[in-house]
């Protein structure tokens, strides 16, 4: 290597690396104070006689370059053109890196799906960010087939019930695709206890009358009738509603 005068002491010696700017570590101790060594650059000294911005330079790149700051204020763009975001990584922003890993791509400027179309989990059911919905999650988003089906009810599904796809296709949410489902309670309940949960879920369900099959109409109004408490112990109960 060629030689070099210590920043310090002025002396001539042949360093053992590239970014060795004195000639002994004595000499680095007292350098803590000093600017950095590069012509025309005013920032402190950070160590090996460079500031951290061209100590940072000849880690990456081998030199330390000039003592202007390459970089512009607000980041280097994306490599992308038309692509007005900062690059992160290899000259690109966050989007079109993420392409590049999965695609090999980095793709066109703009985004390919456009907002509020949401994502698809792992399971294969789309999400949507409705975070003023009483059936998201603490996220702030909802299933699509949930949204969907309370959309049908006019109202927000309950505890217990869900949502079924019938042909299978978990992204198909359109309203003739889609059945509500209740949770049954666990197998092995007495009979009494059964009988008393299909009461519940016959009362529960009185006002839904697009949920009940047909030729149920008149138990339906049965059940809405304030009176149907007493209907498991009178065979006879007054109709009040004119079935």
């Amino acid at each position: 290597m060629k030689e070099k005068t210590c920043r310090r002491c002025g002396k001539q010696f042949i360093p053992h690396r590239n970014d060795q700017a004195c000639c002994s570590k004595r000499c680095a101790r007292f350098k803590r104070a000093e600017i950095c060594i590069i012509e025309g650059c005013g920032r402190k000294h950070f160590a090996n006689g460079y500031c951290s911005m061209h100590l940072k330079r000849v880690r990456v790149h081998g030199s330390p370059g000039t003592a202007e700051t390459l970089r512009k204020r607000g980041g280097v763009k994306c490599k992308v053109d038309g692509c007005d975001q900062r690059a992160r990584w290899a000259g690109y922003c966050l989007m079109h890196h993420r392409r590049i890993e999965v695609d090999g791509d980095p793709g066109p400027a703009h985004r390919l799906r456009g907002h509020g179309t949401g994502c698809v989990t792992s399971q294969g059911y789309r999400l949507l960010s409705r975070p003023d919905h009483p059936n998201s999650y603490r996220n702030g988003y909802v299933l699509e087939h949930t949204l969907v089906m309370a959309e049908m009810l006019g109202r927000p599904l309950r505890k217990g019930e869900t949502v079924h796809h019938r042909n299978g296709d978990k992204l198909d949410n359109r309203p003739e695709n889609l059945e509500l489902w209740v949770k049954t309670q666990p197998s092995g309940q007495r009979v009494t206890d059964r009988i008393k949960d299909a009461i519940d879920l016959l009362r529960r369900y009185s006002t839904d009358a697009s949920l009940w099959p047909e030729g149920t109409s008149q138990l339906q109004r049965r059940f809405q009738c304030q009176q149907c408490t007493t209907f498991s112990q009178n065979a006879k109960h007054p109709d009040e509603h004119g079935g």
